[in-house]
């Protein structure tokens, strides 16, 4: 359980404290970064630049009890500046393929896994919400507070999103 007495040693420059929170966080991070950007290494890299700048910035954090709120909010921009990237080298790509190409990465979109398919329908936003509150099991204030919305917005963009999720055609099977 990470305490204000941990955030406050690592705002003041205990590296140990620092390595709680990272401990804390990593594993969320990841998964919302690979949900988002579906690429093993891409993920990584994201992390790997959150945490520098959550390490470099830590000392600027004023409320010790959104730490959580803080990372995921820093976590988010480096996943939407990947998630940029990705479209600019993409559009570049499809600009050089022939149509016989286009055909082929289309029958690869074909084959996307059923959670990949269900976010897809979600828009960035709500991705953003059903990954800190499912993936990262953040809580609504604490995800208003990453994405400066009102947590009552929070919880209702949330309850639409998962009902998008349960009424997704997308999935093989009934859970």
């Amino acid at each position: 359980m990470i305490t204000e007495v941990i955030v406050k040693r690592a705002v003041d420059g205990d590296d140990e404290a620092f390595k709680i929170l990272y401990e804390d966080l990593y594993k969320d991070m990841y998964r919302i970064a690979y949900y988002k950007l579906q690429n093993v290494e891409d993920a990584e890299d994201v992390v790997s630049d959150a945490v520098f700048d959550m390490y470099r910035g830590i000392h600027k954090l004023k409320d010790l009890t959104a730490y959580r709120a803080w990372a995921m909010r820093i976590l988010n921009v480096k996943c939407s500046i990947k998630m940029k990237e990705y479209y600019i080298n993409r559009t570049e790509d499809i600009e050089e393929l022939d149509c016989q190409s286009l055909e082929n990465v289309e029958s690869e979109s074909v084959l996307r896994t059923d959670i990949k398919k269900a976010l897809d329908i979600l828009s960035d936003e709500e991705k953003t919400i059903v990954l800190c509150s499912a993936v990262a099991g953040m809580s609504s204030d604490e995800i208003s507070e990453m994405i400066n919305l009102n947590s009552n917005t929070i919880r209702s963009k949330l309850s639409r999103a998962l009902l998008k999720l349960r009424n997704c055609k997308c999935f093989k099977y009934d859970y």
